[in-house]
Order: structure tokens, then sequence, then C-alpha cells
């Protein structure tokens, strides 16, 4: 299925985004917060001065064509401009997730032969210095005072390099490299994925159609990783498109940046918004019978809501003075009023004008999709890979059914393999992984078709439903395929279950480790598990569960820096317990 796209207008990254800051020198971006609290944002014409000052001194510093800059920070306006320099520079740009260890930073600085870092706090600058002796290509090691001398160098040199420096900039052509991004890994060593500017000015342009009503100005949040390739595309869209960017100081001020700042669109991984979702079941059911029973009314009439408008072109954000005549009387009637009782309550958890969310990384659960639509707050799920630079398909105002992924993005072609592996086609695929041939040759086949390792199906509307993943599904003892994460899903549709993993390769029957909040009724966790197992054919029943201390997370291992289960490193730790599960201990 394929869709059709204009070619992008721009030959490089740097040369779209200074093209938006002559066409909008006076718009503010790149907001930080101050040591004061206040906000301070860059004009797009200040943007530029400093990216221009920055390319000149990183030339000083010897970085030019093919030079590889890793850099290993959290996101903030330093982060975005020296990407963009590098680039300019026809350099390559090399993120490193902010919170991997020495060894993954060994790895992707010694695999990529870094000749720079780039490091924002002095724990990360303490890892870099201490590898640096060990790798002979990496020469550099600057931090934040690093990047003000190679702005003041730039500065300096302005008048008699700027030219030249532009001059390299216009030689960029399309299928050249702009970035070497690595896959945080759920097996074994992270890949390099060789991304062109075109691949991700493709990707940007595509997204740009996607992203619904978005106004010059509008405020979004960059808090998750910008060395996730979801990340790092949204906020190049908010420049292409003329959003205003706030970077959040760090992940746990995120509730108070967005009430600071109050975003009109977001990007979110489906485990930031499951935690909204259980800390508002908790609240609910803190509060006694009353309270859970308007909830429940009013998850009623905001699903009905969905169901009558999420088909149809009638954006949830509009007010309901343009909704005359979209909806029935009694449903308008009820949802205004859940809206006063409820919803708004909800909406300002996010800062009170949110128009959407975008919601990548993961596949976003039904239920979640369901509730935050009938809130007025339409989550479009993004489905992608960083191999096709973030995005495949896309729910869109006139697209949007969640369990499903929807509709592929303009210019992509997307099929189902005779194996029910998803493949695609089309400009935004990547060139291949840094060093890897083999890899590479496994990955994209002599027509072109890049295979994603996730399975999949068409439905009857032309959506796009992802099944599961190659490489991990489950084969019984008895011989056979199960996927495990639509079981997983299943089973956290539940407010106290915050993680599932459902385990049962070789073995002759499923069982799952799972995770909680609080302290559930045990009960209440069996009867939740049985009314799973009823919606499953037999063979794909929990038999048996341990319920574990501790939520996984990405500091002990369990899961990836994109909040992906890393499920073999989870079957080692969890040895004992899965073998007591089975009565083999």
């Amino acid at each position: 299925m394929t869709a059709q796209l204009q070619p992008p207008a721009h030959q490089s990254i740097p040369e779209m985004f200074l093209a938006r800051c002559q066409r909008w020198p006076e718009l503010k971006s790149f907001y930080r917060r101050t040591s004061s609290g206040c906000w301070e944002g860059l004009s797009l014409a200040e943007a530029a001065d400093e990216l221009e000052a920055l390319a000149i001194g990183l030339a000083a510093r010897g970085v030019g064509p093919g030079t590889p800059v890793a850099i290993f920070s959290y996101n903030r306006r330093e982060w975005q401009l020296l990407d963009l320099a590098v680039q300019m520079r026809r350099g390559l740009s090399v993120p490193i997730y902010m919170n991997s260890n020495v060894d993954q930073v060994r790895y992707i600085l010694r695999h990529a032969e870094c000749q720079m870092v780039f490091c924002d706090t002095p724990e990360r600058l303490s890892i870099a210095e201490a590898l640096a002796a060990y790798l002979p290509d990496l020469k550099d090691v600057i931090t934040l005072e690093g990047y003000a001398e190679i702005r003041a160098v730039g500065e300096s040199q302005r008048t008699s390099q700027a030219s030249e420096i532009h001059d390299q900039m216009a030689r960029i052509s399309g299928d050249d490299l702009a970035t070497i991004s690595y896959t945080s890994g759920t097996t074994g060593e992270p890949k390099g994925v060789m991304l062109t500017h075109n691949n991700i000015l493709w990707g940007v342009e595509a997204a740009g159609t996607i992203i619904p009503h978005g106004q010059r100005g509008d405020v979004t949040v960059s808090y998750l990783p910008l060395a996730h390739i979801a990340q790092r595309m949204i906020d190049l869209v908010a420049l292409e498109q003329g959003f205003s960017i706030h970077y959040a100081p760090s992940l746990d001020q995120l509730p108070e940046v967005l009430q600071e700042t109050r975003p009109h669109i977001l990007l979110a991984v489906p485990r930031v918004l499951e935690k909204v979702y259980n800390k508002i079941i908790e609240q609910v059911d803190n509060k006694g019978g009353l309270a859970r029973a308007v909830f429940d009314r009013a998850n009623r009439a905001g699903d009905a809501f969905y169901q009558k408008r999420a088909h149809r072109y009638y954006p949830p954000f509009l007010g309901h003075s343009e909704l005359s005549g979209a909806l029935p009387f009694l449903l308008r009637l009820r949802h205004r009023l859940y809206d006063r009782l409820l919803y708004r309550k909800i909406r300002s958890a996010f800062g009170g004008r949110l128009n959407f969310i975008v919601a990548g990384g993961a596949a976003l659960p039904e239920k979640l999709g369901r509730f935050f639509y009938g809130c007025r707050v339409p989550v479009y799920e993004v489905y992608g890979l960083t191999e096709t630079a973030g995005v495949l398909s896309a729910g869109t105002d006139r697209s949007m059914r969640f369990g499903t992924v929807n509709q592929p993005i303009p210019v992509t072609e997307v099929s189902i393999a005779e194996d029910g592996e998803i493949i695609a086609r089309g400009p935004g695929i990547f060139s291949g992984y840094h060093k890897r041939p083999e890899t590479t040759a496994e990955a994209l086949d002599s027509e072109g078709w890049f295979h994603t390792g996730d399975l999949g199906l068409f439905n009857e509307h032309g959506d796009l439903c992802i099944t599961g993943r190659k490489k991990e599904l489950i084969v019984t003892a008895g011989g056979k395929n199960i996927a495990p994460i639509p079981i997983e899903e299943k089973l956290t549709d539940h407010a106290a279950i915050d993680q599932a993993v459902v385990i049962g390769d070789g073995r002759p029957y499923l069982v799952a480790l799972l995770t909680v909040t609080g302290r559930p009724d045990a009960a209440a966790l069996e009867r939740h598990v049985q009314a799973v197992n009823t919606l499953l054919p037999r063979v794909e029943t929990i038999k048996k569960y341990a319920v574990l201390d501790h939520s996984f997370s990405v500091e002990t291992g369990e899961l990836t820096p994109t909040m992906k289960l890393r499920r073999s490193v989870i079957a080692q730790m969890y040895a004992d317990k899965i073998e007591a599960l089975y009565g083999t201990t």
C-alpha cells in the first residue's frame, strides 16, 4: 500500500533548518529553564547565528566530511545545535543514550570510530575521559564549557569563514550519511543504523502531513532521549513546522515542566501514558465508591465519544460549539458533564491545552488510546523503527483505529511477506548497518525490501496491525508458535499490574512474571489472570505466574533505554523463579 508525497525541498537537514530560520527569524524556540526557574529561548535568527559559529568552530577542531562526532547528553539546546553543526560540516553525528553504561559507551565510540564526544554532565564526562585512553580515534572530549569555546572560536572567524562553511553545506547530497544511530539492543550488541539526509527529510515531510492542526508557535516539550529516533524526528518536525521546543531539564521534572510550559503537542511512549492512567485509577480507588462510579460512567461516555468520532473528521480538541450535529444530543450532554467532572482534570495534568499526543516506541494498548481520546486528548500512534527514520505508519484525524497502527505514511510501500513479516521499502529506509554487511544483507533484500522483524497483517480497512516480533515468538514444547505481546497487553490491562513478561519457549505451558503497583489483593490478581485466560486459546493461557517485588528498569538492565523488555536478560535474572513455576527446582 502506497501514498504519494512531494520530494523534500532541501538537500540536507541543516539547509531545511536554516530555511526556516530565514522564513521566521523572530520565532522563538530552543527554550531551557534557567537557574531562576524562568524559561529562556532563542529566536531562530539567533539559533542560525549560533549554528554557523559552531560549524566554523568545529571545522577549526578538524571536523569535516565523514568525521564521526558522538553526543552523550540528555536533551538540551546544545544537543540539537551540535547535531546540526556536525551535519553542516558533512560530518556524522552519533547519539548515545544518556543512561548508557561504560561498556555501551565504549562499544559505540569504538565501533563508530568517533573522533569527538560531547558530554553534558560531570558523570558522563568521567565515563568518556576514562575511555579516551583506550580509544585511539577519540581525540576530543568536550563539555558545556568546551562547547562555548568552540562557539567563541567560530564567532571570531565568521567574517572570513562563513562563506566556506555554507559552500561546504551546499555540497551535501541527499544521499550523504547524516547520522549513525545505534539501536538500544533488545538482543545482543546495538547496531549502527546509517541514515542519510534524504531518509530523515522524507520522514519529516511525511510526519508533517500526519501531525494535524499544528500552528506556528505551538509548544512542545522534548524529554524522551534525543538519541531515540522518535524524539529526534519529532523535534525536527517541530523545527520544520515552526513549533516552540522546550527542553525538560530531566525526566523526573516532567510533571512540573508540563505545568509551566503547557504544551500543545507531546511525544510519549505508551509506558508514560500507562503510568498516568494507573495513577488516575489509583486515585479513584482511594476515593471510594462514588468516585469509582463517576469514573466508570465517564469512561463509558468517553468510549462512546470515541466510537462516534474516531473514524470521522471531528478532531477531539474542537470546542463544543463546533460539534453541533456531529454527535447524538444525549451523548453531547453526557460528555459535557463528564468533561467538567473528570476530563478537564486529566487534561490539566498535561498543562491544560494539549491538542494531541504522538505515541511511539512501543505498542499502544487499545484501552489507553480510547481512554485519552474520550478525554479529548487524541493519541496518534506512530509505528516505525530506527531503520525507517522512525515512522512507517501513523494514525491521523481521518484514520484512527486503536488496536492498529493505522495507514502507511506517504511514499512508503508496506507489505506482508509469506511468513507474516512486515516488510517495507521507500525513501525513508536506511542504507545499512555500519560495518555489518552480513546483517545488512539479512535485513535488506535484493529488491530493496526492509525486513522489519515484526509480524503483522492488514485488516479490512487497510490498517496495519502488529501481531508480534519474529525473534520473540515462543515455540512451546508442543511446537505451537505464540506471540507473547498480545497476551502481555491483556495481562497489564489491570490497574495494579505494571509489567508482564510471558515465558514458555521450549516449555509445556506458558507462565508469566508480573510487576505490580502498590500492594494489590492477591485474589483480585488471580481473578484477572483467569479472566484473561478465558479470552485466549487454551495453548496461550497462563498456567502459573509469579509477582515480583520491584519493576523492571533500565538501570537494572531488564529494559532498553526505549523501555522495551530485554527478554533474554529477564530470563537469566529470574531463572530461579521461572524454574519454580515449572516445578523444576
